[in-house]
């Protein structure tokens, strides 16, 4: 997705964060690596950290089969380096899993740093805990 060079910079990260959370409602895997950097670092709550776009895309394969119903993740506040390559974006997730035993709904906070390389924000790093454990 090409985004407008005119846009401020967090506005920029923003509208990547929204195009990359609707690939996760889709379960869209091909839609959700173009923003994921090839050096990227994800550290996911009680789980080893992933290493690697690759790394990366093995982990979503998995995330996606999950049955949730719900996704959402809402930055809270986005902050641009004075240089305007890298971008941290601190936010809020919500989602809702459909099981045998009914709905288990997820809350929590994210926080992603984003580094713009030949004009494109792509995740660097992600780390995401839960607000309360999983009901």
């Amino acid at each position: 997705m090409s985004i407008p060079v005119t846009l401020p910079e967090a506005e920029r990260v923003r509208k990547a964060n929204q195009a990359w959370v609707q690939a996760e409602r889709a379960h869209d895997l091909d839609g959700i690596m173009p923003y994921i950097a090839e050096n990227a670092v994800f550290h996911p709550q009680g789980a080893k950290a992933v290493r690697g776009r690759k790394a990366v895309r093995e982990f979503y394969k998995e995330v996606l089969k999950l049955p949730f119903s719900e996704f959402d993740a809402t930055p809270e506040e986005i902050l641009v380096a004075d240089s305007g390559d890298l971008a941290m974006d601190i936010g809020f997730f919500h989602s809702v899993f459909e099981t045998e035993g009914g709905q288990v709904r997820r809350q929590g906070k994210y926080l992603l740093v984003w580094q713009k390389a030949r004009g494109e924000w792509k995740c660097i790093a992600a780390s995401f805990t839960d607000e309360a454990p999983a009901q």
